[in-house]
């Protein structure tokens, strides 16, 4: 095609979440001769903001001041009506619900929703809010044979649905090369949420018999929760909260055993980043997770919530490093499945391909 395709990334805020990070991946990576890409959130900023600054981007922050949220509504509305985006993209449940009633409203040509993860305890009323919103929307995409799998069960017809995996940067995220310490690092990444499964990980190691240290990185509502299991169970001196991390290479080259326990999982993006730093993984066996790693070549993976099996499989991991150091190395290839230039390529040849349609409808028309 010869003119720009106009994108707009609908966000809830710019936290580092591992949606987030693959919607700045991406508009940030597109090529600027062939798209140009805004980007705006819904209910707040968030430590992003400042790198979709750094590298010319622009972006816009609204807050969801009422309940309903009409207000914000009215602002996205006029929003797209100011910039005229061919196709409006929207990342996680919130913007999926708005982000297809501003589209309609404002008259987007295309409206893609990207469906990051199967959100196991979904609310029945805002599924229901979801169901409609995938319905409505040009086309969705899926992070995972898993996610796909998600959305058919609930109704959605495949020939609607586009399996586009996340990527990790591979020149970012490298082996780091790192000596194994005494006292072993275990690491996890991901907001402090029911989904993510720490408690679990926390009950689990005390039955790690290895002296050992717990790095957890990430914010969320649980935090409060994760602190006092942390002081119930006498954890104290081995785990650490980290909270937010900006230098993830740096944080995972500082890492023995990458420890990733979700209870759902549509793909995980700090699984990807684990894998291609060629760290040994202990993984749930769940949601897309598999589809990266595969249990006893580039991981050890476990049922969900089955702190018996993850002490284990830690266990296992610390007691055989030689075995486990091969895992890591095969974590690395995995990965190398996962670039970041791929899912750039991907999603550029499907903004392409439905631009092209809306073009052709138009020539349609106009005959």
């Amino acid at each position: 095609m010869s003119s720009i395709i106009h994108i707009t990334h609908l966000l809830p805020t710019l936290s580092r979440g591992g949606a987030e990070r693959m919607a700045v991946d991406l508009v940030s990576r597109l090529d600027r001769q062939r798209f140009a890409g805004d980007v705006v959130a819904m209910v707040g900023g968030g430590p992003l903001e400042e790198e979709i600054k750094a590298k010319g981007l622009a972006v816009t922050i609204f807050k969801k001041r009422t309940k309903l949220g009409l207000g914000v509504l009215r602002a996205i509305v006029g929003h797209l009506k100011e910039r005229g985006p061919t196709i409006l993209h929207a990342h996680l449940s919130g913007p999926e619900i708005w982000g297809t009633r501003a589209a309609d409203a404002a008259r987007v040509p295309v409206m893609i929703i990207t469906v990051h993860n199967t959100d196991l305890d979904e609310p029945r009323w805002r599924l229901a809010l979801r169901r409609r919103a995938w319905m409505r929307a040009t086309l969705l995409v899926a992070v995972s044979q898993a996610v796909k799998r998600y959305l058919v069960d609930n109704g959605v017809p495949e020939e609607r649905i586009r399996v586009i995996s996340n990527g990790v940067d591979l020149g970012r995220f490298v082996p780091s090369g790192r000596v194994r310490s005494p006292r072993p690092v275990l690491s996890t990444v991901g907001r402090l949420e029911e989904q993510k499964g720490h408690e679990t990980l926390l009950r689990a190691l005390l039955k790690v018999a290895k002296p050992v240290e717990l790095r957890i990185a990430g914010t969320g509502s649980k935090q409060k929760f994760i602190e006092k299991t942390i002081q119930k169970l006498g954890l104290a001196d081995r785990v650490r909260l980290v909270g937010d991390v900006e230098n993830m290479p740096a944080y995972l080259g500082d890492c023995d055993l990458f420890v990733f326990p979700s209870r759902w999982e549509g793909q995980g993006i700090a699984l990807l980043e684990a894998a291609a730093m060629g760290l040994p993984i202990v993984a749930s066996n769940v949601g897309g997770i598999p589809e990266v790693v595969r249990d006893g070549e580039s991981a050890r993976l476990v049922p969900p919530d089955d702190l018996e099996a993850l002490a284990t499989a830690i266990n296992w991991m610390l007691d055989h490093q030689d075995e486990a150091a091969r895992m890591g190395v095969a974590a690395r290839k995995a990965a190398e499945r996962f670039s970041l230039d791929r899912m750039v390529a991907e999603y550029s040849a499907l903004y392409e391909e439905l631009a092209a349609q809306v073009e052709g409808l138009k020539g349609t028309e106009k005959v």
